[in-house]
């Protein structure tokens, strides 16, 4: 055993150095976890007493994404990628989640389109469209970091929900 250590001392030390940094970088980092490769940002927490959610509209994956960008939009997209930072709502019980972001988008002049029928479906937000940023991208959305099965409209917003719509450049992450 004494022979293991003495050949692998720099191994060792490198791989302690490695793992201190790392549990430097997750206790400092606190406000940002990844779900399915898509960071969500996670900041203080909300009045549960209240009906409150957070929601938040965000196409940072076209920031990396931004060669298959249909040229037209490029200047659509925010520098840091979100169109309503995280946002926190009042709501009225029996509200979904597709009422809450028909309201901020209407109360923040942000764009939305979509169809609805029978349920409803995102096409674009901000002037940000389906396709647009080749033929897998478009709008998904998370409750709580979890993709939902269901669309936005067949949700009730709970106090404390954190809802997140996000544009994505390949619908394959959204399910990962």
């Amino acid at each position: 055993m004494k022979g293991f250590f003495t050949n692998n001392k720099r191994i060792i030390i490198f791989a302690v150095i490695v793992l201190a940094i790392l549990a430097l970088a997750y206790i400092f980092s606190g406000n940002t976890t990844v779900v399915n490769n898509i960071s969500i940002n996670v900041s203080e927490p909300i009045d549960t007493n209240e009906n409150m959610c957070r929601i938040s509209i965000r196409c940072d994956d076209i920031l990396a994404n931004r060669s298959t960008l249909n040229p037209d939009k490029a200047e659509l997209i925010p520098e840091d990628g979100f169109i309503l930072e995280p946002t926190d709502i009042t709501f009225t019980p029996g509200e979904t989640v597709f009422d809450i972001l028909k309201r901020v988008a209407q109360e923040k002049g942000i764009h939305l389109d979509f169809t609805a029928s029978p349920g409803v479906y995102i096409k674009g937000i901000g002037n940000i469209y389906e396709q647009d940023c080749g033929p897998m991208s478009g709008w998904g959305f998370y409750i709580n970091g979890q993709s939902p099965t269901v669309g936005c409209s067949d949700i009730q917003v709970q106090s404390g929900d954190v809802i997140e719509f996000t544009y994505t450049c390949d619908f394959s992450k959204l399910f990962q």
